[in-house]
């Protein structure tokens, strides 16, 4: 079991159990295609979790995760890039969705380095998606097209 004592301000706020604490973060990244709001993090003393919630403006399905295609979700923190360690359900949006997700990537507390940006680096608004592809490959050949985009945490 971990204890840990913090400031805030003028208060010392004292943490039980790995909890760190919760941040409201409301950063937000929007372009024709997206519009992804981080919401909050909440600080373990091992990981974060971060609640993102997307909307879907186009009239095609996008996926942004589905495990199937490698380095979909980064945490960027100083030079060093993390994949997520759990995404709760795969993130695929049907057109006009809203959705809010939740992503928990490692990362200590005590790292001197603050997390600067969540990236989806794999973004796929796709033609024809039946959830049962088999490759990479064969995903990609069926979108219209692939892109990234970078939510500022900062």
């Amino acid at each position: 079991e971990k204890i840990a004592i913090k400031q805030n301000e003028k208060d010392l706020k004292l943490n039980v159990d790995n909890y760190m604490g919760y941040t409201d973060l409301k950063k937000l990244s929007e372009d024709d295609n997206l519009k992804i709001r981080v919401e909050s993090r909440e600080n373990f003393y091992s990981n974060e979790i971060y609640s993102i919630k997307i909307t879907n403006k186009t009239e095609k399905k996008v996926v942004l995760y589905d495990g199937l295609i490698g380095d979909e979700i980064k945490l960027a923190s100083g030079t060093d890039e993390r994949l997520p360690s759990v995404v709760e359900e795969s993130i695929i949006l049907e057109p006009g969705e809203t959705k809010t997700f939740k992503i928990n990537f490692a990362k200590y507390y005590d790292e001197s380095t603050k997390s600067s940006q969540i990236i989806f680096n794999k973004i796929r608004i796709m033609n024809d998606y039946t959830g049962n592809e088999q490759s990479e490959d064969e995903e990609v050949s069926k979108a219209e097209k692939v892109y990234s985009i970078s939510i500022p945490l900062e």
